[in-house]
């Protein structure tokens, strides 16, 4: 009696159906963990600004409406704004002719309809699929400083998708166009 060594086609499809099921669950944890650690770097970004913005504010008493004004260095392309328009950023109101840039895949802006620049809100947000419009904001009045918060805008994104999923973010309120979540 002669014995082959080798695997069976039933053993060769049992070992490709356990990997094709730790594949399914693997993938969506890994995709949550690249765009977690993409956010990371909004939230820099939008650190950085604050910092730049309370420090124009200590000097000139009121925040900066173009980027120009502030004393910091990005390497993120400069987007025509009109003030007291919507800007290209995700419809986010400015009150300078240099208020948004661009950068890989986002924007950043800086947020106000305050014509005297009493506050300002930084905002980051994501220009690409799946999660665009998605993002991050901090709002500065009058000398103090908000918490960051994680913004979803209402057109086409599912409620939490982003901000609850990704960010572990607990719902905050919602206005005509937003979604305002709160970080852990």
């Amino acid at each position: 009696m002669q014995t082959n060594k080798g695997f069976t086609l039933i053993e060769l499809l049992v070992v490709v159906l356990i990997i094709g099921i730790l594949a399914a669950v693997a993938l969506p944890q890994y995709q949550k963990a690249v765009w977690k650690s993409r956010n990371t770097q909004l939230k820099q970004i939008i650190r950085a600004i604050t910092v730049a913005e309370q420090t124009y504010y200590m000097a000139n008493g009121q925040y900066a409406a173009n980027f120009d004004e502030l004393d910091i260095d990005f390497p993120l392309t400069a987007l025509t704004t009109t003030a007291q328009s919507g800007s290209a950023v995700c419809g986010a109101t400015v009150q300078g002719t240099d208020s948004a840039r661009r950068g890989k895949n986002f924007y950043v802006a800086l947020n106000s309809t305050a014509t005297n620049m009493s506050w300002v809100t930084i905002v980051a947000y994501w220009s690409t699929e799946p999660y665009s419009c998605t993002g991050f904001a901090i709002s500065l009045n009058t000398g103090t400083q908000g918490n960051l918060m994680c913004k979803e805008q209402k057109n086409g994104n599912t409620p939490g998708i982003f901000c609850t999923q990704i960010e572990q973010g607990a719902f905050k309120n919602s206005d005509n166009y937003w979604r305002n979540y709160t970080l852990p």
